[in-house]
């Protein structure tokens, strides 16, 4: 999810992950920019997340969602609190 400030509207994005066994495949309906810091660290030419496995690699694709979730609700939750604050 990502928050429109100007239009003041909650966008969606359908994320898909495949995990097989020697690879990771993403599937996104557009370029959000949010896995950018996996994207870098895999460039890294001795990074860690080279050295681990697919599955850690798909563990950090999800990670970095669930992340963007915690970021979403905390937005929401002080527009809440300014809604609130407005009606008392």
């Amino acid at each position: 999810f990502d928050f429109d400030t100007e239009n003041r509207s909650l966008n969606s994005d359908q994320v898909s992950v495949v995990l097989g066994r020697n690879f990771v495949l993403t599937f996104q309906e557009r370029a959000t920019g949010n896995f950018e810091a996996i994207r870098e660290r895999l460039r890294a030419e001795n990074g860690a997340m080279r050295s681990h496995g697919c599955d850690y690699l798909a563990y950090a694709l999800l990670d970095t969602l669930v992340d963007r979730y915690f970021v979403m609700l905390d937005h929401l939750t002080d527009q809440a609190e300014d809604l609130e604050e407005r009606a008392l």
